[in-house]
């Protein structure tokens, strides 16, 4: 008993021993990814061990710039307009936090593009923070299965949305079509950016999904080519704020880059070649959220004059909102109301993909319905069209995680009761997603129910495609039946020659007829005077063969009668069983 509880203990040394070897060997692990130089770095350390979502950080990461990113500083002022400070790296950021105090009320808002070290390291600091903030922001992968990875979420019961939260949604990107620099014809043809190569963004390190059109493909008709070239790009965003007692509080938002440079990649993540994509907002982007004013006020006026949001990053938007639409919100000493716009955004951003989803479905399920496209469908085209409803199944699936992950860290309710517009409250976001959670379930059944409906075609093409082989083999069968008739007519014609001249042969050299009896001899007449009945006595005897071997064989079969249960009487042949 003890040696072998000595044999654990030692295996579970070496084990031990190993993993450390493999940890330092990996350049990202022990938080190096969110480690720079500075008292920070050992907290992140010693949090490792509470918190495994530390350890390890993203190869795609390695070598990045550690002070990239642009950061914005929004300060909020009593009965003053919102003043923007935009700081150029973490120096700046170290230098601000510094010059400003707190001896009086400050509320401001943070908001940062990426999670570069260097930013990391200042905010870390400055404010006390949990490095979980920056490593769940940091994380690209929508799901992971990888021992050296993970991002489990933290228990329901901790959420609290006035301290911390992320949120993730989908922006939609459009890529049109571009001039063919290869063709030699003026004007030059517009041919498809997107075809199997992987899209990724450059800076945000984030794989874009493009979906094949779910309906058959007239490629000689269809100059958009195979897919529909719209992109599904997974963003989130996070939030942390801290309160006062005097009233002032501070803000921190983490956000994505903007989507400036996308280009084509191989498995591997190499570079195609170096030309980006063009793209720009699908449909123009979402919608504005704000309500229209009533006509004739004086805020209409004002409301005409401004334009809308520039959609060029979350960052931006949020600024455009905040610069131009404070009024409508009331600041107070709550630091959670700095992600007003943002939600909106990103509500707004969810009901773009949702109404996308929905018309994708929907003209999957009318060419489906058209008798001129079933036409089309093939064992390989249906095969397809399933794996691509699959695709936008697994799409709506995961943003039904999301979503409900959003309901979870925002801690809303899923049956809270309808409400009346209220015109002074209809910017917060918790009615819009439930509402959106709702229509992606309602989407995914669909989407489950077109599964089914693409499993059945796919039997329908099969069997029409084997209906048209079983026609063709019959087709063939014909042909093969009329050749040998022929080939059968032939031997026929060749036996009744064979009739004719074989008993003439025979005659001939039984009685060894030679001389006078050869054609032109004074007894040729005999010749045939013994030879013509014979053949024809043959050809008699092979005609009553042939009629005898054609004609099925009958039987006399006995007789009985029976009654049946009418009382009538029956008549069967053949002999009881």
């Amino acid at each position: 008993m003890a040696s072998s509880i000595k044999t654990a203990n030692e295996a579970n040394v070496n084990v031990d021993v190993l993993v450390r070897q493999q940890n330092k060997s990996d350049t990202h692990a022990g938080g190096q990814h969110l480690r720079s130089p500075g008292p920070y770095a050992n907290t992140i350390s010693s949090m490792c061990s509470r918190n495994p979502i530390l350890r390890y950080g993203e190869a795609k990461w390695i070598g990045s710039d550690p002070d990239y990113g642009a950061l914005t500083v929004l300060e909020f002022h009593e009965n003053q307009s919102i003043s923007r400070t935009n700081l150029k790296a973490s120096e700046m950021l170290k230098e601000y936090l510094i010059s400003t105090s707190q001896k009086h009320p400050q509320r401001r808002l943070f908001m940062l593009e990426g999670v570069a070290r260097n930013f990391v390291q200042v905010f870390g600091s400055h404010f006390g923070m949990d490095p979980e903030f920056f490593a769940r922001q940091k994380r690209t992968r929508t799901w992971e299965v990888t021992h050296i990875g993970g991002k489990t979420p933290s228990l329901p019961s901790l959420k609290n949305p006035k301290r911390s939260f992320m949120i993730r949604y989908l922006e939609l990107r459009y890529f049109p079509l571009i001039p063919d620099e290869t063709s030699c014809e003026e004007p030059k043809p517009l041919i498809p950016q997107v075809d199997y190569f992987h899209l990724e963004d450059v800076i945000g390190k984030r794989n874009i999904n493009v979906s094949r059109k779910k309906r058959p493909v007239d490629f000689e008709r269809d100059m958009n080519g195979e897919f529909d070239n719209v992109g599904k790009v997974s963003r989130c965003a996070s939030y942390w704020g801290k309160a006062y007692a005097n009233g002032g509080w501070d803000a921190i938002l983490l956000l994505n880059p903007p989507l400036n440079e996308i280009v084509k990649v191989d498995r591997n993540g190499n570079q195609i070649d170096g030309k980006p994509l063009h793209h720009v907002p699908f449909q123009g982007g979402y919608l504005d959220f704000i309500q229209y004013p009533e006509e004739g006020t004086s805020t209409a006026a004002k409301f005409l004059k401004k334009q809308g949001p520039p959609r060029t990053s979350v960052l931006e938007d949020i600024c455009f909102y905040w610069m131009n639409h404070a009024d409508l919100v009331q600041v107070g000493s709550d630091p959670s109301i700095s992600t007003i716009f943002l939600k909106k955004i990103i509500a707004s951003h969810w009901m773009h993909f949702t109404e996308y989803a929905t018309n994708s479905a929907h003209s999957s399920n009318y060419h489906m319905s058209r008798s001129e496209a079933f036409e089309k469908y093939t064992i390989a085209t249906t095969e397809k069209w399933w794996t691509d409803l699959h695709d936008a199944h697994r799409v709506c699936m995961l943003a039904c995680e999301d979503v409900s992950a959003i309901l979870e860290s925002l801690r809303i309710p899923l049956d809270q009761p309808a409400q009346e517009f209220d015109p002074e409250n209809y910017l917060t976001s918790s009615e819009d997603f439930v509402m959106i959670y709702k229509k992606l379930l309602w989407r995914k059944d669909h989407l489950e129910l077109l599964i089914r409906s693409a499993t059945g075609l796919n039997a329908i093409a099969g069997n029409k495609e084997a209906a048209i082989k079983n026609a063709n083999d019959a087709n063939r069968s014909h042909e093969e039946q009329i050749k040998s008739l022929g080939e059968a007519k032939k031997a026929s014609i060749l036996t009744f020659l064979a009739l004719i001249f074989a008993p003439l042969a025979y005659i001939a050299s039984l009685f060894s007829m030679g001389g006078d009896w050869q054609p032109g001899g004074s007894k040729f007449k005999y010749y045939w005077a013994i030879s013509l009945p014979l053949a024809a006595v043959v050809a008699i005897m092979f005609y009553f063969i042939s009629i005898g071997s054609s004609t099925p064989l009958k039987r006399d079969l006995d007789k009985r009668q029976i009654l049946n249960g009418s009382g009538r009487m029956d008549v069967e042949k053949g002999l009881p069983n």
